[in-house]
């Protein structure tokens, strides 16, 4: 048999093809190579061991730090000189998300919320207070109130819930924090639509109507941001996912999440969130990919893009604004208008798994997305071995 030589690999590898089909350019797999400029095969780059964890719970990047969670403990670890510190004791369970948005990490856990600019740890958010409330007598007009509460946290108004109450002629409302701390109470008029600022305190007497040239509650019907299992974002918003339920904060008010507008529910369980614009992101659940545009406005949109998930960990920015992820059938690639190209299709069936970690590389003039499966298993849509067999007719 004669020898064949091939010096061209620049299509990489492809085990979809029968091995003694394989087109021209491509190889049957690879170890530890990748194809370069010209065809030529060279080793994968080296790395280097940056740190050294034991069970590491999350890990997220801030300018030159990474902070990690470990245990109970958030730290930060600065990527110039090495220095590690503790920065915050969380909760030792559950799913750790994060995400940077204005040069601040927030993290948010089964029970924390947190914010950090590098030096300093802050609280991101505060549960809406809870108000109770008394009808007495006073001198307020027969109508419909409403009366609500915030608190101030990290430099930020909380949100607020909105309690309604029907009065007859001549009564008053006697309001009072159920924690004990001091509030800002706000009140509308006799059938009115806007809460007004009426005091701080622990508790305080309504008898008489609102002034109406106070400021105004900017924060009805918004909450902190539940629990997430993964947090990213997209403009000026932080948008995270629990299970099948997305949630979005507020434009340029990443403590605050609308109950009405801030909420999308899907199909079944989301696996992947791709940021690709201000206003748009891919969203992977199980078994479908949906694009959905107009997020934090009042034209939300959102369509399937494709009948097949993610791999949960696997979203990675790109320079030229795309994103992309790993999918059942390899790497996808997303655009800003909701297109997608799947650049394995037809050529290698990659191993599969639930989630994995990606990020990009540029190393001698070469640009990747290196991604890593954890736990993974074989693709039933690769060729196996293969071999030729004869069968004959042993009567004969």
């Amino acid at each position: 048999m004669d020898s064949v030589r091939r010096n061209n690999w620049s299509a990489g590898s492809n085990n979809i093809a029968q091995p003694h089909r394989l087109p021209e350019g491509y190889a049957r797999r690879l170890v530890n190579l990748e194809p370069a400029d010209g065809g030529t095969l060279e080793l994968r780059p080296r790395f280097v061991k940056e740190l050294d964890l034991t069970a590491p719970r999350a890990l997220f990047a801030l300018e030159n730090r990474l902070v990690f969670a470990q245990g109970d403990s958030l730290w930060s670890h600065n990527t110039n000189t090495g220095q590690r510190s503790r920065i915050a004791i969380i909760a030792a369970a559950g799913d750790v998300a994060g995400a940077e948005l204005n040069g601040r990490l927030h993290v948010r856990t089964l029970e924390d919320r947190l914010t950090f600019d590098g030096s300093v740890v802050a609280a991101w958010g505060a549960d809406n207070p809870v108000l109770e409330l008394r009808v007495v007598p006073g001198a307020l007009p027969a109508g419909i109130y409403k009366v609500a509460a915030t608190v101030e946290a990290g430099g930020h108004e909380s949100g607020a819930d909105v309690m309604i109450l029907s009065l007859p002629e001549g009564s008053g409302i006697h309001a009072r924090s159920a924690s004990g701390e001091p509030v800002s109470i706000y009140q509308s008029v006799a059938n009115g639509a806007t809460l007004y600022h009426v005091g701080d305190a622990r508790e305080v007497l309504l008898i008489a109507p609102p002034a109406g040239n106070t400021r105004q509650l900017t924060t009805g019907g918004m909450i902190p941001m539940p629990i997430v299992s993964d947090l990213v974002t997209v403009g000026s918003m932080l948008v995270g996912c629990q299970g099948s339920y997305l949630y979005n904060t507020d434009p340029m008010r990443p403590h605050l999440v609308d109950r009405v507008k801030g909420f999308a529910q899907f199909p079944s369980p989301i696996a992947l969130l791709a940021p690709v614009s201000t206003t748009a992101l891919f969203v992977a659940t199980e078994n479908a990919t949906y694009f959905m545009e107009g997020v934090g406005t009042d034209q939300v949109g959102m369509r399937p893009v494709a009948d097949f998930g993610a791999t949960a960990g696997t979203a990675v920015a790109l320079p030229d604004k795309t994103v992309a992820w790993f999918s059942p059938y390899g790497q996808v690639i997303g655009f800003a208008d909701g297109s997608l190209n799947q650049l394995n299709q037809g050529k290698y069936a990659p191993r599969q798994a639930c989630e994995g970690a990606a990020g990009y590389i540029e190393h001698n003039g070469t640009k990747r997305v290196v991604t890593s499966l954890r736990e993974s298993r074989p693709n039933s849509l690769a060729v196996g071995d293969s071999w030729s067999i004869e069968v004959t007719d042993e009567r004969a």
